[in-house]
């Protein structure tokens, strides 16, 4: 006799990656609206992360919830549509941070004024991170598990 196939089983049976992606998503998510609330954190990241570098994990964790919780696996495409949407937001952030020479003044969301030079870890956090999490999402490992979606019960 076997067991009933219940959400539990599905979550159990996710891969790693897609775990520590939401795990990940949450911390960025948590983050991002510390940067929302606190302008010295605000300050402090902006420098490195621009004012889109946290802003798209917010929006991916239903997705991944979705895709652990749930039959519909494919839910990890639209995460990887909005990390390469977030990775265009940072190349465009990056280019436009080095074609002004020394930077220039911008204000963030919470009104204080944070200094936009240029910072070697910008390309990192906008666009290499979101990259690895594409890649990773999308490697035959996942596209596998998602091949392998069981059929929704009515």
């Amino acid at each position: 006799m076997t067991a009933p196939v219940g959400s539990s089983t599905r979550a159990t049976a996710a891969p790693l990656i897609l775990w520590g992606y939401l795990v990940f998503s949450l911390l960025a998510s948590a983050t991002a609206v510390g940067v929302l609330i606190s302008p010295s954190l605000s300050n402090t990241l902006l420098p490195y992360t621009g004012f889109s570098g946290l802003a798209i994990y917010p929006f991916t964790v239903y997705f991944a919830l979705t895709a652990i919780r749930t039959p519909r696996r494919r839910q990890v495409y639209k995460i990887a549509v909005l990390l390469a949407l977030g990775m265009l937001f940072g190349f465009l952030d990056v280019y436009r941070q080095s074609a002004v020479p020394g930077g220039a003044p911008a204000t963030g969301p919470s009104g204080a004024i944070a200094i936009a030079t240029p910072n070697s870890l910008r390309p990192v956090m906008t666009i290499t991170l979101p990259a690895l999490w594409l890649f990773l999402l999308i490697s035959p490992g996942m596209k596998r598990w998602i091949r392998q979606a069981p059929v929704e019960q009515d």
